[in-house]
């Protein structure tokens, strides 16, 4: 009678073990790079999203800028630091946007019964870019890891009656003054562009990247070398409240 073999021999056994061991390393580094995968994605998506978010608000503020009363018409949609050496540049790399306008909330929420005068501080403090309203006091946090914010004011110096963008200049150009340029040459302002620039809170890059330079408008930031993500953001605001006789 013919004997029927039952079982595995070793040999057998430790093939099928290898085998497993090749299978389940094979499952896991795919699991792992779908959540290095998933960890950028979402991290892109999170700066994309705050970026936009920022930018939105502040531009929507912008629109308001330089609107009067009744009587007033409208007023200066800025204001500038003189005692700034650069504008109201704070230290070299990030700049100060402060806008004015009747209204009845400014950029912290806090309202009033009739419109008064709203003037909207932002500035980068701690890496934050924070909003500091003359109604309400303090500061309110508009978006967190911020290494650049600029700003440049977009002017019209043509006489022609043609509204346009002749220079784009930074808060420390004479031209922004209409005291240095006379009453009847003072350009006008016509536009506000911005740019930030935003790192991830998270070192999502599996490996350190190389120290980078950004443009951000019209500065040069270099990023250290680490592992996290950068991206720059910008727009520009075209100004709804001038004085047509200007132009």
């Amino acid at each position: 009678m013919k004997s029927t073999q039952k079982g595995l021999t070793l040999i057998e056994l430790m093939v099928a073990l290898l085998l497993g061991l090749i299978f389940s390393a094979a499952a896991f580094q795919l699991l792992f790079a779908n959540q290095r995968t998933f960890g950028l994605q979402q991290t892109l998506a999170s700066l994309q999203e705050d970026g936009q978010m920022a930018l939105r608000y502040i531009a929507a503020d912008i629109r308001n800028a330089g609107r009067g009363t009744i009587l007033q018409g409208t007023i200066p949609p800025v204001i500038l630091d003189p005692a700034s050496p650069n504008g109201h540049s704070q230290n070299g790399t990030n700049d100060e946007l402060v806008v004015q306008y009747f209204g009845t909330a400014d950029c912290q929420g806090t309202t009033s019964a009739t419109e008064v005068e709203i003037i909207n501080r932002y500035f980068v403090q701690g890496g934050a870019l924070l909003c500091s309203g003359n109604r309400s006091g303090g500061t309110v946090e508009l978006l967190n890891g911020v290494e650049s914010f600029q700003v440049l004011y977009g002017l019209d110096t043509d006489k022609n009656e043609t509204l346009s963008v002749t220079t784009y200049a930074n808060a420390s150009a004479t031209m922004l003054d209409p005291s240095e340029a006379g009453a009847d040459d003072a350009p006008v302002l016509v536009s506000i562009r911005l740019a930030v620039l935003l790192q991830s809170e998270e070192l999502t890059q599996q490996a350190p990247s190389s120290a980078t330079t950004h443009h951000v408008l019209n500065q040069r930031i270099t990023s250290p070398s680490d592992r996290r993500i950068r991206r720059v953001f910008s727009t520009t605001v075209h100004m709804r409240n001038f004085n047509s006789e200007e132009v």
